[in-house]
């Protein structure tokens, strides 16, 4: 079987769990040691990505490591999302705002000159909810 496949097939078993589920940990632990084997970044970044939603009470630990096999890629995309995805962590699951803010400035840093667009919008988009939401109207 394909890489791409294995990741796809073990997706689908446990994308359907709810948010939070810790049963969905038992395919996405497979997920994390498959790529991790292969050093696949772009699919370690996105397993530990998977492991935050499922995760109940360990969301930063796998922020943390996502944010790791970015900063491994070289990719100043995946660095981004990385940034991006730990203040995302801090807003909605530990509403410590200025600690967001200071994740989704570093994401800006890589994603500034991105072509991704999405990404690059998405990440204003939440500096500006933030800064917002910390009185900085102006700045938002």
């Amino acid at each position: 079987m394909y890489s791409q496949d294995y990741y796809s097939k073990l997706r689908e078993k446990y994308w359907a769990y709810e948010e939070n589920d810790p049963k969905a940990l038992v395919f996405v632990n497979q997920y994390i040691k498959k790529a991790k084997s292969e050093k696949n970044y772009p699919e370690l970044f996105q397993a530990y990505k998977d492991a935050i939603l499922y995760s109940e009470n360990q969301k930063m630990i796998y922020a943390d490591s996502a944010l790791a096999v970015a900063q491994n890629s070289k990719d100043n995309d995946l660095i981004g999302n990385g940034y991006l995805t730990k203040g995302s962590v801090y807003y909605f699951n530990q509403r410590k705002f200025q600690f967001a803010l200071e994740e989704y400035l570093k994401a800006y840093e890589y994603l500034n000159d991105s072509k991704d667009e999405y990404l690059k919008y998405r990440n204003i988009y939440h500096i500006g909810v933030v800064k917002s939401y910390l009185g900085y109207y102006e700045e938002a």
